[in-house]
């Protein structure tokens, strides 16, 4: 650990949080995931209120985000973005009483923030009850303004993964991936989503996604490229592929692990950091501190950025 230890010397005594930054309306529109549930985005014309509503056989849930209006995405002062997520427990009134214990996942989240930190990134960290879709929604948002061309958001995420029977037969194995949020699982579908609503807002931006979850390999795509005969596409199969760099903790049908110290993942990539490292370099590293029984899995979507330095 000796460089968390470095780092958190140099380290600042609180986060960075960003706040009164710009935000851009995300894409517009209706979205159907395999549930049935309906997902539709509005922008308001003028840019100031951004409604969110998502509806299933059972209730109707609409969120509004008040946000000043948009300014040019491209006057932002900072290289690197994070936003970083750690899931210690779930809300068991949205999993039937499961409370989702998950040890460690704060520790991860906390490690991440001071990495991004200690080098002068700005970062909003969410921990658990604050770890919703919308709350997840609205961190992305409100960091594009503030990222410089061609910069880059780094999303991070640990916690439980679970897995779902796949209904529209978009993926090969006919299982979707999730990631257990505060107020319910997130399928790779509505990842998908997320993912290409910042491409759009900002296509320079390119994207670090970790997640140190079970089942994570693909847990940010919705299925392969080709659909299987007979299946129409959805508004996730259509649109451009973000320039998306993924680290998954392991494959799509394999567990993570960790202790109430961390993730085994997330310790092996602060063991393993280096700015004079590529993105590739940097995941082999970690790759090899890890013990032979989880494996962890890198995948790429858009332009790859894996070869370029660290932060640079």
């Amino acid at each position: 650990m000796k460089k968390l230890i470095t780092a958190l010397l140099i380290a600042s005594a609180s986060a960075l949080i960003m706040t009164g930054c710009s935000s851009i309306p995300p894409i517009t529109g209706t979205y159907t995931d395999d549930d049935g549930t309906v997902l539709t985005i509005n922008a308001a014309t003028n840019g100031i209120v951004i409604t969110y509503t998502e509806t299933d056989a059972n209730k109707t849930d609409a969120r509004y985000f008040v946000q000043p209006a948009p300014s040019d995405p491209i006057t932002g002062i900072h290289p690197v973005v994070g936003i970083n997520v750690g899931l210690a427990s779930v809300n068991p009134a949205a999993y039937r009483g499961w409370k989702g214990a998950c040890p460690g996942t704060e520790i991860d989240a906390w490690f991440m923030e001071t990495l991004l930190t200690s080098y002068d990134h700005p970062t909003t960290t969410l921990y658990n009850s604050q770890a919703t879709d919308t709350g997840i929604i609205a961190a992305c948002s409100n960091a594009l303004p503030s990222i410089v061309r061609n910069g880059l958001i780094i999303l991070t995420i640990s916690g439980h993964g679970s897995r779902t029977r796949d209904i529209s037969g978009d993926e090969a194995d006919g299982q979707d991936e999730q990631l257990c949020l505060w107020n319910g699982k997130y399928t790779d579908d509505k990842v998908w989503i997320q993912l290409n609503r910042i491409h759009t807002s900002r296509p320079d931006v390119r994207i670090l996604m970790i997640s140190d979850t079970c089942h994570s390999g693909s847990n940010y795509r919705a299925g392969p490229i080709h659909l299987a005969p007979g299946i129409r596409a959805r508004a996730t199969d259509t649109q451009v592929a973000p320039n998306l760099l993924h680290f998954g903790g392991c494959s799509d049908s394999a567990l993570s692990y960790g202790s109430s110290q961390g993730g085994v993942f997330t310790t092996a990539l602060i063991d393993a950091f280096d700015t004079t490292l590529t993105y590739r370099q940097w995941f082999c590293a970690a790759s090899a501190l890890m013990p032979k029984n989880q494996r962890p899995t890198m995948e790429s979507t858009g332009i790859s950025f894996a070869d370029k330095p660290i932060f640079k």
